[in-house]
C-alpha cells in the first residue's frame, strides 16, 4: 500500500520464517479452513520444485503485524509474538508436513534429525522449561493443534476434533503422513536424504514474501488490498477485515469486541454464507436493495470514518 509508514518487507523460505519468529493467530481471525485439495496442491508444488531442483518456488505473501493488541504491555526482555494477519493457512500446513516428516525419523530411531526438525515447530521456554509452539492457532484451534499434532507420537492426547476446522486439520495432516510415507516409500534406501532435501526446500526455497506491518490497523488495510486483488474471500471476509482497518490503532479493540458480538448473536458456525445473507439483508432494510455483488461496495462507500 503506497505511503504506508512503517512498511518493512523482506523475502525468506517459509520454513526460516517459522524458525526466526514465534507466530500467532488473532481469536478472531477465520479457523483452520483448508481442504484436502488445497492441501494435495501445496504438496505436489513442493515436491514437484524439488524433484525438477528449482531454485525456488514462490508461496505468496505473509501480513504480520507487531502486536496482537491482545495482551497486556510486555515484561521487559519478554519477547513480542507478531500476529498473522494473512498466511496462517500455510503456516499451519508447512507446520504439519513438517510434523510428518519430524514423526518419520523420530519412528526410524534418528534423534539428531528429530531435534532439527523440532526446531521449526517448538521451543521450550528457559524459565518454565515447558514446550510452545512456534506458531499458535487461533483459540479454537490452538490446543487441539498443538497436542495432537506437534506433540510427538507418544505424548500425544486421544482428543476427538469438535468443530469443522479441527476435522480438517485432522484430515491434512493424514493426507501429508500419508504422502510423506509414500515418499519414503518410493526412494528406497535414500529415503532420508529424499525427506531432508524436502526440509531443506520448505526452509530456503519456498519463499513468502512478508509484510511487517507496526499495527494491525494497518496489517488489515493491506490484507484487504491484497485480497480485493483476487483471492477468494467472502465478503464477510472482506468487510469484517476492513473495518478493522478504518478503526485505527486507538478504537480497533471496540470494533473487535462489537464484531464478535454479533457474530454471537447471529451464531453462523462454519457457514460464511449465512453471515453474507444476514449483512446483506440488514443492509437493504438501512439503504435500499443491495445485491450480494454489490454490498462490499456499498459499504465501503458509506463507511470511511472511523
Amino acid at each position: 500500500v503506497a505511503g504506508l509508514d512503517g512498511l518493512k518487507t523482506s523475502t525468506m523460505g517459509i520454513g526460516k520464517l517459522l524458525l526466526d519468529r514465534r507466530l500467532t493467530v488473532p481469536k478472531y481471525q477465520r479457523s483452520y479452513s483448508w481442504t484436502t485439495d488445497e492441501v494435495l496442491d501445496l504438496w505436489n508444488d513442493l515436491v514437484r520444485a524439488l524433484d525438477e531442483n528449482h531454485h525456488d518456488y514462490f508461496l505468496g505473501t505473509v501480513v504480520l503485524s507487531a502486536s496482537s493488541g491482545e495482551s497486556d504491555e510486555l515484561d521487559p526482555g519478554e519477547e513480542e509474538v507478531p500476529s498473522v494477519i494473512d498466511g496462517q493457512q500455510r503456516l499451519a500446513t508447512i507446520s504439519l508436513l513438517l510434523v510428518a516428516i519430524r514423526d518419520v525419523f523420530l519412528a526410524a530411531g534418528m534423534a539428531e534429525r528429530v531435534e532439527l526438525v523440532e526446531r521449526f515447530l517448538i521451543d521450550r521456554n528457559e524459565e518454565t522449561l515447558e514446550l510452545e509452539p512456534r506458531l499458535t492457532l487461533n483459540e479454537e484451534n490452538a490446543e487441539f493443534f498443538q497436542e495432537t499434532k506437534l506433540a510427538r507420537p507418544s505424548d500425544r492426547k486421544n482428543t476427538q476434533p469438535t468443530v469443522e476446522s479441527q476435522r480438517r486439520i485432522d484430515k491434512a495432516f493424514d493426507l501429508l503422513v500419508q504422502k510423506v510415507e509414500e515418499r519414503k516409500t518410493e526412494n528406497g534406501a535414500s529415503w532420508e536424504s529424499d525427506l531432508v532435501g524436502l526440509q531443506t526446500l520448505i526452509r530456503t526455497k519456498a519463499k513468502v514474501v512478508i509484510l511487517d506491518v507496526p499495527d494491525e490497523a494497518n496489517a488489515y488495510l493491506i490484507f484487504e488490498t491484497l485480497n480485493d486483488r483476487g483471492l477468494d474471500l467472502t465478503i464477510a471476509d472482506l468487510l469484517k477485515n476492513y473495518l478493522f482497518s478504518r478503526a485505527g490503532a486507538r478504537k480497533i479493540d471496540t470494533v473487535k469486541q462489537h464484531w464478535d458480538r454479533a457474530m454471537g448473536a447471529l451464531d453462523p458456525g462454519e457457514d460464511d454464507k449465512l453471515t453474507t445473507t444476514f449483512l446483506r439483508h440488514y443492509w437493504s432494510s438501512k439503504y435500499g436493495h443491495t445485491r450480494e455483488k454489490e454490498l462490499y461496495a456499498k459499504i465501503k462507500a458509506e463507511i470511511s470514518s472511523q
